[in-house]
């Protein structure tokens, strides 16, 4: 099961789309998953931020599906940062080279500080 909450919070960096995820990332819940996806890059968020916290497993659909939603939100001027991500997931993206690729902090502040230079 994947639970997902959604909100738009005021930061320091001004408006940030917020996605909190939690539970699995798996076959079974992946199209629900992108379809949310879908839906709010085509809201056109300048700045986003998933927090993994809750995270327990994640294929490899889930990883491809936050590198595209990375470069889709890249090509229209924002940008994605993806915070609180347990040891093993973590692990899993470096072993694989992602977390050259996707930007990742360790909380909400230092992703708020990460998107501070994106123009709202």
């Amino acid at each position: 099961m994947l639970t997902m909450l959604e909100d738009v919070k005021e930061l320091g960096c001004g408006q940030v789309k917020f996605l909190s995820i939690s539970g699995y990332l798996d076959a079974s819940t992946i199209s629900q998953f992108e379809q949310r996806m879908t839906r709010i890059v085509s809201e056109n968020p300048r700045k986003m931020i998933v927090s993994f916290r809750g995270l327990e497993y994640i294929n490899s659909a889930g990883i491809g599906l936050f590198l595209s939603t990375d470069r889709l939100l890249g090509q229209a001027g924002g940008k994605m940062v993806l915070v609180d991500m347990p040891a093993k997931i973590c692990r899993i993206l470096d072993v694989l080279g992602f977390s050259k690729i996707l930007t990742i902090t360790s909380d909400v502040q230092a992703a708020a500080e990460r998107l501070t230079a994106v123009s709202t």
